[in-house]
């Protein structure tokens, strides 16, 4: 649904997951998906951003900046979105 979301392979959507849950921004639940692990503790301007920049920059075919900014500021919307689960 995410990689549906923003246009990309699931491959950059995998590693992007990964990277956070490496972090402990997320965590896996067997046949569930992913969770927030604590969402007081996520910075707000902290590593995120910068994952998910180098994220788009490393999997989008986008051509010109305008369309890279407009794709990251997608993202960040999406993720402003989410709300932390209950542990």
């Amino acid at each position: 649904a995410i990689a549906d979301a923003f246009q990309v392979s699931r491959m950059p959507v995998r590693e992007a997951l990964r990277s956070l849950e490496t972090q402990g921004y997320i965590a896996t639940a067997y046949h569930k998906g992913y969770r927030v692990t604590n969402g007081q503790e996520l910075p707000r301007h902290g590593h995120l951003p910068g994952l998910l920049r180098c994220v788009a920059e490393r999997h989008t075919q986008l051509g010109d900046l305008e369309a890279k900014v407009a794709f990251e500021n997608e993202i960040l919307h999406v993720l402003g979105r989410l709300r932390p689960t209950p542990c």
